[in-house]
């Protein structure tokens, strides 16, 4: 196999030598969607599988590199062994990607992110830029705080800034905490030669010092002619020196980068880059030294001996400040000085450039979806910028690209600015309104300074640093807010402040939906490997936009979310994704059957990882529907042992039975995964986290359902909704289950009795209408039960507030719609509507078609017709959903597109 460099499309390529011929892929299930702007990278060939099937094949394919291909030349190096079966993938046809270009040699600072010779651009970018000045303002903030103190002091401390420049326009502050940034004292300490203060400390108060002190060499650098930049540089090079030598006199700070808190984490390795040369060699040395004691070991670094296809966890990129601190002094150890030696820690390098690699291959699929939820699964974008200059140019990767350009985008709310997520961390946001859910900032800065003119980045870049408000006159406004709060220089995993200031890069001002349209390009994202589908009803702020959570994969902190979905229109959200540690089913908006949902294990912090499969998908202009079919993961519980199963034994579970099912069991039979792991059966997975082992997944039987399929549907046009109907039974206890359709709902929403009913259009015995307060408008939703059989143990629905562990102190409000029966056969609309807009009216036909009439003009007539099919020796109903509008256009038909999975437990 020779890995090819076309001069004429400027993209490298992966040639067969001849000996097999590309496979020709398997009409697929699922109607193709628009083509968009991502091309088809070159056909793999991929080496036949070895002969144990959880070990990547071994062979190296041949390289044959021009020079301008020198920023990817580390990844054309890689161990196909250690990365397969998937070859390197590089693709630069698609996107104007930022020339970057090589890190100085050893020895040489700054280094990480940019050269010397790049200090003038670094400068102008921060001078000549609307996001750079804002960012330089909350800069000299932090800087105030750090290095003249809170109180006022005459000109230069926090309290001497004017308010117009401390305050932002929804009456925060740029700085939300000022006594948490007060580090002056602190740094006054150890400028003095005192450990006393650091050492008092938690590591909250040193991430701040030392992303402070990140910040301060940053200015100083760039800045250098400041009237009292000399002072000031003297200053923290004593301070930084100091430190180091506090630490290394600390019992506390073990090698291996255990303590790495107690000297600032990786917020001391930019500082010593950025301010290597305020420094003497001797304070060189000190800090140069802690900063190795930091470093991990590579056993601790997850990702390096993990099998290739196995490298899906968000820890591989979380763990970025390793190869950062590796950055900030590489060249410069021995093993008899710092513990390293420079071979040793190239090496490392290399091996953590590896293990990102097959995240990027494996942990994230060609649309663009990861593996693993995005409440806690990011790519670290901005930190590859420093990976590009050394020939790891991870840009080129499709999957990063996909990730920038289709998956971000669809995330983002119809009405802009905030994003829903999924799994720990993930969820809409805590504000009942706009939700308020983020991303990490470190991927918004990044895919913007590697993609500057892609209008889907700019889009997502712009979306992310603007903060929207309401104004006294209550319309929506926003600002620039490029300030801790949102991008934070003290986590300990990243420096997304110091990113930004490094970065910074302007946006567009097209109109909102001009630029959703050009960054969307068109209404549904389908992610067929990941199990999401996210579908919109236009690109304006009031489009209707339904998530669809089948979740088809394993994930890493995943919840038991199968078959749910959120909703928002109208400019707000109305079923949300709750915020917090909450990973069992009553806190999705899914089903429950008999109070139970999807089993939580107790293993790796509780997590449901048994998949669902995405069984039927239609995307037309009108309507978009999927169909998902949980009836595993309701059916199963799932244990697995991390270390107890080496590769290559038979260790078992006593009382569980081992799990034979493999991914493209799970899979449709026109989306199956070709490589040769899409057959290993999970019990012989190989181990996510420890290299030779294997997932040891194990499994019981919990449940006994014989189908829990479900359809969610949005339905464009002047008045767009939305459909959900489940076909759900129990094989046993049938007539006496118990089913809870539950919508989890924003707490500001209240219930409209039935004598505030207005409109001749809504009837009580079917209708359930819920109000936002008066302080944000005056927008309605509509939830119209079409069908729900059985008896009503408490009434039509329920609306009640629940206790959990959520995040910020909150409740939740659930609408459950419980009901007793065989077959329940839920048949739900969702209307958002505003006073004043049409309802629709609501009639059956004797054949059992119902009408929705909002003008005489405009009414569409749904038919669900329900037909009994044998899946897996069990007889199940199938219901299809036929649509049409006004008598003669036809929406959406869904009849006999199904295929469920065999597999029931």
């Amino acid at each position: 196999i020779l890995i090819h460099y076309d001069q004429d499309t400027q993209h490298t390529v992966l040639v067969g030598d001849g000996s097999r011929a590309p496979t020709t892929p398997s009409p697929t299930l699922f109607p193709t969607r628009a083509p968009t702007d991502l091309p088809t990278v070159a056909p793999i060939i991929a080496p036949p599988v070895t002969s144990f099937p959880t070990k990547s094949p071994t062979n190296n394919p041949t390289i044959i590199v021009s020079p301008e291909d020198w920023d990817v030349r580390g990844i054309l190096e890689f161990d196909h062994a250690k990365i397969g079966p998937r070859l390197p993938q590089i693709n630069r046809n698609s996107l104007n990607i930022r020339k970057f270009t090589p890190a100085p040699e050893y020895g040489i600072h700054p280094r990480i992110f940019f050269g010397p010779d790049e200090i003038a651009r670094v400068r102008a970018s921060i001078e000549n830029t609307t996001v750079g000045q804002a960012a330089y303002g909350g800069a000299k903030q932090i800087i105030a705080l750090l290095v003249h103190g809170r109180s006022s002091c005459g000109g230069n401390c926090y309290n001497d800034i004017p308010n117009e420049e401390k305050n932002l326009p929804n009456g925060r502050q740029k700085i939300s905490n000022a006594g948490l940034y007060h580090t002056n004292p602190s740094y006054e300490d150890l400028i003095s030669g005192s450990c006393s203060a650091v050492e008092a400390q938690t590591g909250t108060h040193t991430n701040v010092l030392g992303g402070g002190m990140a910040i301060e060499a940053l200015d100083l650098l760039v800045f250098p002619d400041q009237v009292d930049a000399d002072t000031r540089k003297a200053r923290l090079a004593a301070a930084m020196s100091n430190w180091a030598e506090c630490v290394m006199n600390n019992q506390d700070f073990v090698a291996g980068g255990a303590a790495r808190d107690l000297f600032g984490g990786q917020h001391l390795a930019f500082a010593y880059d950025l301010a290597f040369n305020f420094m003497s060699t001797e304070q060189q040395a000190k800090v140069r030294k802690a900063i190795a004691k930091m470093i991990w070991l590579p056993s601790q670094f997850t990702g390096i001996t993990t099998e290739g296809y196995a490298t899906t966890t968000n820890w591989v990129t979380i763990n970025s400040f390793v190869p950062m601190m590796i950055l900030s002094i590489e060249g410069e150890t021995t093993k008899e000085v710092e513990g390293w030696s420079t071979p040793e820690l190239e090496n490392y390098f290399k091996d953590i450039m590896m293990a990102n690699y097959k995240f990027l291959t494996y942990g994230f699929y060609s649309e663009g979806s990861g593996y693993e939820g995005s409440g806690k699964n990011y790519q670290y974008n901005a930190i590859m910028a420093a990976y590009a200059k050394r020939g790891y140019n991870f840009f080129t990767h499709p999957h990063v690209q996909a990730y920038a350009t289709q998956f971000l985008p669809s995330l983002i709310q119809p009405f802009g600015n905030y994003f829903t997520t999924y799994d720990t961390i993930g969820g809409s946001g805590l504000n009942p309104e706009w939700g308020g859910q983020l991303i990490h900032p470190n991927d918004i800065i990044g895919l913007k300074w590697a993609y500057p003119d892609d209008p889907s980045v700019d889009f997502v870049y712009r979306q992310y640093l603007e903060t929207p408000y309401k104004a006294a006159d209550g319309t929506k406004q926003s600002f620039l807010d490029v300030y801790e709060q949102k991008i934070t220089p003290r986590s300990t995993y990243a420096n997304a402040f110091l990113s930004l200031l490094m970065m910074p890069c302007d946006y567009s001002s097209e109109p909102f939906a001009n630029a959703s349209e050009a960054a969307r390009k068109d209404f549904t994202f389908f992610g067929k490997e990941r199990g999401l589908v996210i579908t919109r009803s236009g690109f304006d702020e009031n489009a209707l936009a339904m998530h669809f959570h089948v979740r088809q994969d394993m994930g890493g902190h995943t919840y038991g979310d199968r078959n749910s979905f959120t909703l928002s229109g109208l400019g707000r959200v109305w079923v949300r994704n709750p915020v917090g540690y909450v990973p069992e089913t009553e806190w999705s908006s899914s089903v429950l059957v008999d109070g139970k949902g999807i089993t939580i294990a107790p293993q790796d912090g509780r997590k449901a990882r048994m998949p669902s499969r995405i069984a039927a998908f239609q995307d037309n202009a009108l309507a978009t529907f999927t169909m998902g079919d949980a009836t595993y993961a309701y059916n199963t519980a799932w244990k697995w042992c991390a270390m107890c199963r080496p590769v290559g034994s038979d260790a078992g579970i006593w009382g569980w039975t081992p799990v034979e099912e493999t991914w493209n069991d799970f899979r449709s039979p026109s989306n199956q995964i070709d490589d040769f792991y899409g057959n290993v059966p999970f019990v012989d997975y190989a181990n996510w986290r420890y290299g030779g082992y294997t997932e040891g997944i194990h499994k019981q039987k919990v449940n006994d359902l014989s189908q829990a399929y479900r359809q969610a549907g949005l339905i464009r046009g002047e008045y767009p909704y939305a459909l959900i109907f489940d076909d759900l039974h129990k094989l046993t206890n049938t007539a006496s289950t118990e089913w809870q359709w539950i919508a989890q709902l924003p707490e500001d929403l209240t219930v409209v009795p039935h004598n505030e009913y207005t409109d001749q259009n809504l009837d009580p015995a079917r209708d359930i209408v819920f109000k936002e307060p008066l302080t944000t408008g005056s927008r309605k939703l509509l939830v119209r039960i079409l069908n729900a059989e059985g008896s009503q143990p408490s009434g039509l629905f329920e609306f009640e507030e629940f206790e959990g562990n959520l995040y910020g102190g909150l409740t939740a409000w659930r609408l459950i719609i419980r009901r007793v029966a065989e077959r329940p056969r839920f048949r739900i609309m969702l209307y958002p509507f505003q006073d004043g807009q049409a309802i629709p009216e609501y009639s059956a036909a004797p054949n059992g078609d119902i009408n929705l009439k909002w003008t005489d003009q405009l009414v569409d007539t749904i038919q669900f017709q329900t037909s009994t099919q044998t899946v897996g020796g069990i007889d199940v109903e199938l219901t299809g959903v036929q649509i049409s509008r006004s008598g003669n256009l036809n929406v959406i038909d869904t009849r006999n597109q199904a295929v469920p999975m065999d597999i029931r437990w």
